[in-house]
């Protein structure tokens, strides 16, 4: 049950009147499964500004799992109302344009739960203002497959999460039709994380980084639905 990215609420209270208006501002998260990896590490605490509902494509939002609201995941925000998004030689489309991706190299993490060992290739990906790492492994654990697409319907946003063949995400909600995620939903978006870093383990792959994040392309954002 790896790829069931549950956040768990881990926070405390704060005793001034200073620490009840952060308290209402951000919650403190914490992420028991691999599904945001490399971006996320699993058990890694994180913050959510509460205050930061607008979805933005790129953005890591916390929400309200649609099909069984008393959880809470986390994931990217890759599809705004009235996008289509889909999946084409294994790379991510959005109405039409293929979202640009540099290829870093090969990356490995483990399971804490089993200690079950994943490798597969990390790459640069660049959507709207977000530039960020995403993990593709060989074995896809339900991750539908090329030529998959689904419209995202108004009032809703379309997620996934960046360990890509290892994320219970839009995709494969509701009974695998996929579906996207009601502005309802929202609990706010994750701060602190914006900045593209490797994972442990990975650090000889920083010369690879940096080449890929010097070649950031002239358009991060796709073209309006037709």
């Amino acid at each position: 049950m790896g790829w069931i990215a549950r956040i768990l609420i881990a926070g405390g209270s704060l005793g001034t009147v200073m620490g009840v208006g952060l308290a209402l501002a951000f919650g403190a998260y914490k992420l028991p499964a691999a599904s945001m990896w490399p971006t996320l590490g699993v058990g890694e605490r994180l913050f959510a500004n509460k205050l930061a509902k607008q979805p933005f494509r790129g953005s890591v939002m916390i929400f309200r799992y649609p099909e069984h609201r008393e959880s809470l995941f986390a994931k990217r925000i890759v599809g705004l109302e009235g996008d289509v998004v889909a999946i084409k030689a294994a790379r991510l489309v959005v109405n039409g344009w293929q979202v640009p991706r540099c290829e870093v190299g090969r990356a490995m993490y483990r399971e804490p739960m089993d200690d079950s060992k994943h490798e597969g290739i990390l790459s640069v990906e660049w959507l709207g203002i977000a530039t960020y790492l995403v993990f593709e492994e060989k074995t896809s654990f339900g991750a539908p497959g090329d030529g998959s697409e689904w419209h995202v319907a108004p009032g809703e946003y379309f997620v996934m999460g960046d360990n890509r063949n290892n994320s219970h995400d839009s995709r494969m909600w509701f009974q695998g039709v996929g579906g996207g995620v009601p502005l309802t939903g929202t609990i706010g978006r994750v701060v602190g994380h914006e900045a593209v870093q490797l994972p442990p383990g990975a650090e000889e792959l920083g010369p690879a980084l940096a080449a890929c994040l010097a070649k950031r392309p002239e358009q991060t954002d796709p073209p309006p639905a037709k």
